[in-house]
């Protein structure tokens, strides 16, 4: 079962743990951030949302961090930027609309997978894919085709707040990459760097040329609220889960009560690999955003007066790994070819 990562009781809750939280915050990007969705006179009709890709900006911070020093300045900078929460509160005449609860939680994993073409060096073209899963304090990464029996269980990495980490992960029939973990502890967006290169001895880690071929994705979302029930007309209040185009959604994908006394609605869906419901790989051109939000809407009659929503985002994305570094391998320092790199981020918005 994929943890859930963050949860969002209304109206003192969660107030209150952002303003006292040394690393999140309400944000005050440069560009104002659009909320996930806005209030409208009407009901939501369509469990299809679009993912917004990650901004470019923020993903050139993200490649520029890996190739810095350990503890340098621009690492803080750079955190003040990724790390606050994005946080949309709600209009001034939304405020009115008091909730007994309002919990809406998401979390996202993802499957990345690789191919690469026969070389004349090589004709093994094994694919092979990545899960990746970024947990509460660490990422877990388990790769399809282990070299070593010992590491078919996968691997639990802890981001650091300002430094980089790094894993080597051998697999099969040279089907090997780097991991670089940017400095991110703490951090509403969370991020790895999938380089895949192979050990050349007295040459270092090089391209293996393999590449991202598809992704498949999992979730698990809870959404749970009581309305407090207005005195003009009865009360409505929706529970919902809505997604982008490549996430598969539970039949029926709301549930809804109307009433003068207090009506509450929750709805709770998990997609895993070991599911009925598991979706296949699809092909990707990348950047490639996905997307699954939890959501309650609550309104008086077919009235829509205020949305409560938490949305989690996965982006894969690629990059040139802009100079050549050097990790440690088998003991040694061993450089890394500069070159092509691939990067999983994942992010969260809510909306109060």
């Amino acid at each position: 079962m994929i943890p859930m990562t963050r949860k969002y009781v209304y109206p003192l809750i969660i107030l209150w743990s952002l303003a006292l939280s040394p690393s999140i915050g309400f944000s005050q990007p440069q560009t104002p951030t659009p909320p996930i969705r806005t209030s409208a006179a009407t009901f939501s009709s369509s469990p299809a949302i679009s993912a917004r890709p990650f901004p470019d900006e923020q993903r050139e911070l993200l490649v520029s961090l890996l190739t810095l020093p350990d503890r340098h300045q621009m690492i803080e900078r750079a955190r003040k930027k990724l790390c606050p929460a994005i946080v949309t509160l709600p209009p001034q005449d939304a405020k009115d609309i008091k909730t007994g609860l309002a919990v809406a939680e998401t979390s996202m994993s993802v499957e990345v997978s690789f191919a690469r073409e026969a070389t004349p060096e090589s004709a093994i073209t094994t694919p092979f894919s990545l899960l990746i899963d970024f947990r509460d304090d660490d990422l877990f990464i388990r790769t399809s085709q282990p070299r070593f029996p010992s590491e078919a269980g996968g691997f639990a990495l802890m981001p650091q707040k300002s430094r980089n980490s790094d894993l080597w992960i051998e697999g099969k029939h040279g089907s090997n990459i780097l991991i670089l973990l940017p400095p991110l502890a703490q951090c509403r967006t969370r991020a790895v760097a999938i380089c895949p290169r192979s050990f050349v001895p007295r040459v270092g880690l090089q391209n293996n040329g393999y590449f991202v071929s598809g992704a498949r994705y999992f979730y698990s979302v809870n959404a749970d609220g009581l309305l407090i029930a207005p005195k003009e007309n009865p009360g409505r209040i929706r529970a919902s889960i809505r997604a982008s185009s490549r996430i598969p959604l539970p039949n029926p994908w709301f549930e809804e009560r109307l009433s003068e006394v207090n009506p509450s609605a929750t709805l709770k869906h998990i997609i895993t690999r070991s599911t009925d419901e598991a979706p296949q790989f699809d092909s990707l051109t990348l950047p490639s955003a996905e997307a699954v939000e939890a959501s309650l809407e609550l309104g008086r009659g077919d009235e829509l007066l205020r949305t409560i929503s938490n949305r989690s985002t996965i982006e894969i994305s690629q990059f040139e790994l802009p100079t050549s570094k050097k990790v440690e391998i088998h003991f040694a320092e061993t450089p890394v070819e500069a070159g092509t790199c691939f990067m999983v981020t994942r992010w969260s918005e809510t909306q109060l």
